[in-house]
């Protein structure tokens, strides 16, 4: 077919690199491939070395291969020349295809790939590469091979070796979705989806993704997946979405388990498991896939995950920015501006954040605004606030809308109008915007320019709440714990605060973590509690501080006492210092089987039972455990187990410390375990209590304080017994 006339040819430079590309174009007219070979063995390459969130698995590409030699593409049946340790290399693919561009249009995208792509298959942003790889995905266009004129639309889509030009992009990935390239049919549902450059028109994004997913682009697939959780363009199904993930994850995209793993971190429409979450991100991550190291940081961020904080986010998100994803840039910017788990730097934090709205993240355009605003890290400069709004607004950020609406509200940069707020709100609400959605459910709680409508206001919290609105999610929360305006339902309201903890919100954390306390709602967990405390005091919810620690002392007992009888090994010997030879094993412990091998109960296995746990919290804190052995004789014997806590001197953090206790039964005496020396004895000489043989010492190997002090009761003599 003839090629679409071009005009007016001339070069431009690429940020200073002496190359350029045709900037007075009209896309060429790119033709369907007629050849099955290559349709085969494009689909192999792409699989094997150019899309990203593939992992390598050697007897599928081999399939792939041996499939398009066998439909008689030469090419293919060479395929083992380029391959590398752990599949493809490009860079040895760029040598072998190199010889036949631009003869043979398939070889110059291949070599293209070689110059902007890394191993992942991701766009490698390197301005001199990019613009080497912009010429031969040209000379591939022009020779109307659809995959040639996709690749040159990415390029001009990011901005990378070419003049960034949204409207080329999509017009080259319209061409070779029309010249049946089912990535730039691919490609081009993204633009429609996202509204890039153009209008978002969900309608058509949905049609292209499902053309591209029938031919077999796991990316599509994932992206309908996508659409059908948040009911964009179709009916809401999130069920039907995560089979897709979990569907496209087993089937070695490692973009499926990477949403997955954002369900059951999110926990809207799965089990909220963020373990679960971390492992599917991390397969995600660990194959290359951008949006998996992604989840990673955000759930070390929300301080989930044991042994990893705020802190260990950042490192993961200034890679994902420099590779490309602008929302990282955006998250991690937000990080240095709040100092949060990282020194505060507002002029890196101002940085990320620009690089993060300049990468075509709304929500980066939208705290940018929020900057000019209030002269928080750069000048104050409303008008400059405004078309940050405006731009968040109109790339489908709900905030956007939320904060326009706002200075309308107040005649902020623009002049007031109430009406253009409502209209902004309601907008931002529809599209999901939490913050919009409280406000106005605040207002008809109060009737305060509308009339007041409880069921109203209900309707708009929870929508606020599906907006991720932590603060509306914790009034909800409150309202079902109450019995407010609803029936009371304190599951809900437990389900409710730890919505509105996971969208940031110390109240949320607050509420949620009093509700374990006291076992309202949800089963009674100190450990559980304390961890909610001290998620709310990081978010600046300063009375979860102050009761947080107390909390926390509770949840280090409760552990202590859970894996009290773990140990297999433990045993418990006599010691006289004046008298060596007098040491003997007098209790063998296995797990909570006390083998009694000396005193009253000798020749004797038993058992404690405990009958519960008390707390006394004065000056001093103080935790009993309450323990009984028995029978022995006619009488079932009682004593306790105890640990304190100077909470007016020493930090949480020096609980429990070196001593433990047990008190005698008969007197006011007490066994001191010394977890350092791994010795008990007791604290009076008078005490009607005795070790066998009056030795004045114990000591245990391989115990827990816990089996130490029992098995030092279960061998003491005492007057009266």
């Amino acid at each position: 077919m003839k090629k679409a006339g071009r005009s007016g040819v001339h070069w431009l430079p690429a940020l200073g690199v002496a190359l350029g590309l045709l900037v007075g174009w009209s896309a060429w007219a790119a033709w369907p491939d007629s050849y099955p070979g290559r349709i085969m063995l494009l689909e192999a390459l792409r699989y094997d070395m150019a899309w990203p969130g593939i992992p390598h698995k050697p007897e599928l590409v081999a399939k792939k291969y041996k499939e398009a030699c066998e439909l008689k593409s030469g090419a293919a049946c060479s395929w083992k020349k380029w391959q590398g340790s752990s599949g493809g290399d490009l860079g040895k693919a760029s040598s072998f295809f190199s010889k036949k561009c631009p003869k043979e249009p398939l070889s110059c995208v291949v070599v293209g790939w070689s110059k902007s792509r890394d191993e992942e298959g991701r766009l490698i942003r390197d301005e001199s590469r990019a613009a080497a790889a912009a010429r031969y995905f040209s000379q591939s266009c022009e020779k109307a091979y659809a995959a040639g004129c996709t690749e040159l639309g990415r390029l001009h889509e990011e901005g990378l070796g070419v003049q960034r030009d949204l409207t080329r992009a999509r017009k080259l990935y319209d061409e070779g979705c029309k010249a049946k390239d089912p990535w730039g049919c691919y490609r081009l549902g993204e633009v429609y989806y996202n509204g890039t450059g153009t209008e978002q028109d969900l309608v058509r994004a949905g049609k292209l993704f499902r053309r591209a997913c029938q031919e077999n682009v796991p990316h599509a697939c994932v992206a309908i997946g996508t659409m059908m959780e948040k009911g964009k363009g179709t009916d809401r199904d999130p069920q039907k979405a995560a089979k897709i993930y979990g569907d496209a994850c087993s089937t070695n995209y490692l973009g499926g388990c990477a949403h997955l793993g954002r369900m059951y971190h999110e926990g809207k429409y799965m089990t909220f498991s963020p373990e679960l979450a971390l492992n599917l991100y991390k397969t995600a991550c660990d194959g290359g896939d951008i949006v998996g190291c992604f989840g990673v940081a955000s759930l070390y961020e929300s301080g989930r995950i044991d042994g990893h904080r705020v802190e260990d986010a950042v490192e993961i998100y200034e890679s994902a920015c420099n590779d490309g994803h602008a929302e990282a840039c955006a998250r991690v910017g937000r990080l240095y501006l709040k100092g949060r788990g990282i020194p505060r730097d507002p002029e890196v934090g101002v940085g990320f954040v620009r690089r993060g709205c300049e990468g075509g993240n709304a929500n980066g355009c939208d705290i940018l605004g929020a900057l000019y605003e209030h002269g928080n890290g750069v000048d104050l400069n409303l008008t400059r606030a405004v078309t940050l709004y405006e731009q968040a607004c109109e790339g489908a950020s709900a905030s956007g809308c939320y904060h326009m609406g706002k200075l309308y509200e107040m005649g902020k940069g623009v002049p007031q109008d109430k009406a253009r707020s409502l209209e902004l709100f309601t907008a931002s609400c529809e599209a999901g915007g939490g913050k919009s959605c409280g406000d106005l459910a605040h207002r008809y709680l109060k009737g305060d320019g509308v009339e007041r409508n409880l069921g109203q206001a209900l309707k708009l919290f929870q929508m606020a709440c599906d907006g991720e609105d932590g603060t509306s999610c914790a009034k909800l929360g409150a309202m079902y714990e109450r019995g407010k305006g609803v029936a009371q339902n304190l599951p809900k309201a437990a389900e409710l605060y730890q919505l509105a903890c996971r969208s940031e919100s110390g109240a949320g954390c607050y509420q949620l973590a009093r509700l374990y306390e006291k076992g309202l709602g949800v089963e009674r967990d100190f450990a559980r509690a304390a961890d909610e405390y001290r998620t709310s005091c990081d978010l600046g919810y300063k009375k979860a501080c102050e009761v947080g620690s107390s909390i926390m002392f509770q949840a280090r007992y409760e552990k202590l006492i859970k894996n009290g009888f773990k140990s297999k090994i433990c045993q418990v010997w006599s010691f006289d210092p004046e008298n060596p030879d007098r040491t003997k094993l007098v209790v063998d412990v296995k797990g909570d089987q006390f083998h009694v091998l000396d005193g009253p109960r000798k020749a004797q296995t038993v058992q404690f039972v405990s009958s519960g746990t008390e707390y006394d919290k004065g000056n001093v804190y103080k935790a009993i455990s309450n323990w009984a052995i028995g029978p022995w004789g006619n009488d079932e014997l009682k004593f306790q187990h105890f640990e304190i806590w100077k909470h007016a001197e020493d930090p949480i953090d020096s609980f429990p410390g070196n001593n433990s206790f047990s008190t005698d039964r008969r007197d006011k005496s007490v066994i001191i375990y010394s977890r350092e020396e791994e010795m008990m004895q007791r604290n009076s000489a008078e005490s009607k209590c005795k070790f066998p043989g009056g030795v004045p010492l114990l000591t245990a190997e391989h115990c827990s304080e816990l089996q130490a002090l029992l098995a030092a009761q279960a061998i003491t003599y005492c007057k009266g017994e």
